[in-house]
């Protein structure tokens, strides 16, 4: 029935609703209406992150090949299998939305022979992970304690938020936060231009 109606009107639908935060917690602190929470759980599939089903990977790699090939009109790519292999053996902090961005990546800059091989897939892995020797390190004694640990903050923030690609609940997922909390932070560090920038 519409709101403010009086006729009900049959539907035949079936809501599929999906979220990589914890509801029942932000129900808890009124972040989420408790009605729709109820409305919405009926059945509960929890689906395990990319790291722990990595057998899932060569199916869900060749589902993005197909896809990316039909968009960028190249027909005929194929995954060289020790490239295939590295895919395998990577911890997939970004989960399926950075093997998705992994293999697009791949597909538009696979040579001409159509082969994605071990180099194009490593040099995508290797941008990615986490090196400390790229965050900033200001010289001791240079500025304070707090402000150092500031921009040791802001640096990780903005490497969760492009690896998640600009998405703020994927981003507050891999660094273990609330998402509130992440946006307090990103407008407390005034990230919000950095991300104008990367997201155009």
């Amino acid at each position: 029935m519409r709101v403010g109606g009086v006729e009900i009107i049959s539907t035949d639908v079936r809501v599929i609703a999906a979220t990589n935060v914890e509801l029942r917690q932000l129900v808890a602190e009124k972040l989420f209406r408790e009605d729709l929470y109820y409305r919405l759980n009926v059945i509960t599939i929890q689906i395990p992150p990319l790291r722990d089903r990595l057998d899932d990977v060569p199916l869900l790699t060749q589902h993005f090949l197909d896809k990316y090939s039909k968009e960028n009109e190249r027909s005929g790519l194929a995954l060289d299998p020790e490239a295939g292999e590295v895919l395998r053996a990577y911890h997939w902090p970004g989960n399926v939305r950075e093997l998705e961005n992994a293999v697009e990546r791949a597909v538009v800059l696979a040579p001409a022979d159509g082969v994605i091989g071990t180099e194009l897939m490593q040099e995508y892995i290797d941008s990615g992970s986490f090196d400390s020797a790229q965050l900033p390190s200001p010289p001791l004694g240079s500025m304070p304690l707090k402000e150092m640990v500031a921009e040791f903050q802001k640096s990780l923030i903005i490497r969760a938020l492009d690896q998640a690609g600009w998405v703020q609940k994927e981003a507050a997922a891999l660094l273990d936060v609330k998402p509130t909390t992440l946006n307090e932070m990103i407008k407390r560090y005034g990230i919000l231009d950095v991300m104008r920038e990367r997201v155009g």
